[in-house]
């Protein structure tokens, strides 16, 4: 199946299928439309479900870590086109994502689970401004002493 074959089956289930949007993401992956599908990339085939996905105009798309797996190049087009997606007001993206650099750049809200459990509930900026990172630098005499005495630790208490 090609990918102009794919668009022609799945358009048939939709009465709202939106043809430009399809080949707007196709073009912007840079997929030819006779591609045979099983010959893509990972990352091509990520577009293909994307411009699937989005050509039926859904007001709530539920992406479960889009990004996994594919490179840089195919990942920031992928997020390209999912903010291309919300910037109209009645569109909403839910999806979950172990890459924060990837949700800072999409997410207007974030919810943050961690063991099933809600941690963090708020709007991105709210996030930025309550959490803090703090980096330890140690001199290089200093590391090493810790390691040993861990080391150490560790061994003794195996007895």
């Amino acid at each position: 199946m090609t990918v102009k074959e794919c668009a022609a089956f799945q358009s048939r289930f939709y009465p709202n299928w939106k043809p430009k949007v399809f080949d707007s993401i196709v073009g912007h992956f840079g997929l030819p439309p006779d591609a045979v599908v099983k010959d893509l990339s990972r990352g091509e085939r990520a577009g293909l479900c994307l411009a699937l996905t989005l050509a039926p105009d859904p007001e709530l798309l539920i992406l479960d870590d889009p990004a996994l797996g594919l490179d840089p190049v195919a990942r920031r087009s992928l997020l390209e086109s999912m903010i291309y997606l919300t910037r109209r007001s009645d569109r909403t993206i839910l999806f979950s994502s172990h890459l924060l650099a990837d949700v800072e750049r999409v997410a207007d809200f974030i919810a943050i689970l961690d063991q099933s459990v809600l941690r963090a509930s708020c709007s991105l900026d709210t996030f930025r401004d309550r959490v803090r990172q703090w980096v330890l630098y140690f001199p290089r005499d200093a590391a090493a002493f810790a390691c040993n005495t861990w080391f150490a630790a560790s061994v003794s208490s195996r007895r």
